[in-house]
């Protein structure tokens, strides 16, 4: 079922309208609700089965390694040695839902999907043209959003 659900943050209180419950289609209570700017649900829950609506602030953890490339095989437990303690190296970051380009992303310096929200977790690898790389993100979950927490916002990379 297509997820058609809008909220908007009017004198300090979220009001929701849209298909908010089995096919039943809820209108705005306040005339004003259908003029101004509005957050729309993304289809994709947090960790918490929180709904994510554009203008949530999302934090998640993260690592990055860089794997160096090995020129003798002595240097392949040294590399791996390496490579566990930069995965040892968590991290936590904050993004921005926004909608771009047609499709709701994580604004955090590079867009990520919420296809990888929903599924939990993104994991990438790839190469540099002097090593290999990888890259997870998860436990992603909402702690607040861009019309009550602006502090968060400042925060939030790429905002």
């Amino acid at each position: 079922m297509l997820h058609c659900k809008f909220r908007e943050f009017v004198n300090g209180k979220f009001h929701y309208w849209g298909f908010v419950e089995e096919g039943i289609f809820k209108g705005p209570v306040i005339p004003s609700l259908t003029r101004g700017k509005h957050d729309q649900f993304t289809g994709v829950k947090d960790k918490n089965g929180n709904d994510i609506y554009s203008g949530d602030i999302i934090q998640f953890k993260y690592y990055n390694v860089y794997k160096r490339w090995w020129s003798k095989l002595e240097q392949i437990p040294i590399i791996e040695a390496e490579c566990e303690k930069q995965r040892s190296h968590i991290q936590t970051q904050l993004a921005t839902v926004v909608y771009d380009n047609g499709c709701f992303i994580l604004r955090d310096g590079y867009p990520l999907s919420l296809m990888d929200v929903e599924r939990g977790k993104r994991f990438k690898r790839g190469q540099t043209s002097h090593c290999d790389t990888e890259e997870k993100q998860w436990d992603f979950e909402i702690i607040g959003n861009v019309h009550e927490n602006f502090e968060l916002v400042t925060r939030a990379v790429g905002v």
